[in-house]
């Protein structure tokens, strides 16, 4: 049975999460873009008995509110000690989904010793994206957002001939043009970068926490994902320890009915 719940940050900004499972064992869950928290309800079936689940709404996301501020890695890590407080746990293990990967990624990097086990989903985060950096940290790349966000049409040709010549990557290109259709997307898009642009692991110091805790990390990738390459996920776990690597037979999507029994279990002993 799912219950809901919701964490109050700084002024009005509230996250939104869902409660699900009765296991001792403390889950919490990140979705990806555009999804929201009931995309982890699945789960529930295999590991609520061992697991209390908190699956939670980005901002911008489900029934979260946010007045768009960046969300911190102060907030993911207040967030991650009060709900570890709240349960009773020593330890917590993380799942993320695509964006929700890298939200996994930045709270291990940062509070390596508290994580149990690592779970990630056509992760985002395993390498860095020099566009996305620039269209969010930079003066001119905020500027370039806005005229995106209001004029697309201008820079649409710009972004295929940065995709041409390789000076942006194929999948950030195509994940930026699927989202170009309509302003109010356009409008998420930049809401979304933005709110998120301060989460970004630094792969070096991340991999070095993850070998020294020798936390087991489980990597999901789709073979045919072209947001997410699977050579991303070959890459990243090259010199980890405890790193296992599961390529599945599917695209981005790698959250579905045939590889749930397969991901939950690697959260069961």
């Amino acid at each position: 049975m799912q219950r809901t719940g919701i964490y109050v940050l700084r002024g009005d900004e509230e996250l939104h999460y869902i409660v699900m499972g009765t296991g001792k064992k403390l889950l919490l869950t990140f979705h990806g873009y555009s999804n929201n928290a009931t995309l982890f309800i699945p789960f529930e079936k295999y590991l609520g008995r061992e697991y209390t689940i908190l699956s939670f709404d980005l901002p911008y996301h489900g029934s979260s509110k946010w007045d768009g501020r960046q969300l911190s890695m102060a907030d993911l890590c207040l967030l991650s000690r009060d709900m570890k407080e709240r349960y009773s746990v020593d330890k917590f293990s993380l799942m993320g989904y695509s964006l929700g990967g890298r939200i996994c990624l930045a709270i291990t990097e940062h509070m390596p010793e508290q994580i149990d086990r690592l779970v990630l989903l056509s992760s985002d985060g395993m390498s860095s994206h020099s566009f996305y950096s620039f269209s969010t940290t930079t003066y001119l790349g905020k500027r370039f957002m806005n005229h995106l966000v209001e004029k697309p049409g201008v820079y649409i040709s710009v972004l295929n001939q940065l995709s041409r010549f390789k000076l942006i990557k194929t999948s950030l290109h195509t994940f930026v043009l699927n989202h170009l259709q309509n302003k109010q997307s356009r409008e998420f898009l930049r809401n979304v970068w933005n709110v998120t642009s301060s989460l970004r692991p630094y792969i070096g110091r991340l991999k070095s926490m993850l070998n020294k805790y020798r936390i087991p990390v489980y990597v999901f990738v789709g073979q045919y994902d072209t947001i997410i390459p699977a050579r991303l996920a070959i890459n990243f776990v090259k010199n980890l320890k405890t790193a296992h690597l599961t390529i599945l037979n599917c695209g981005h999507r790698t959250i579905n009915t045939q590889s749930i029994p397969e991901i939950a279990k690697t959260l069961l002993d």
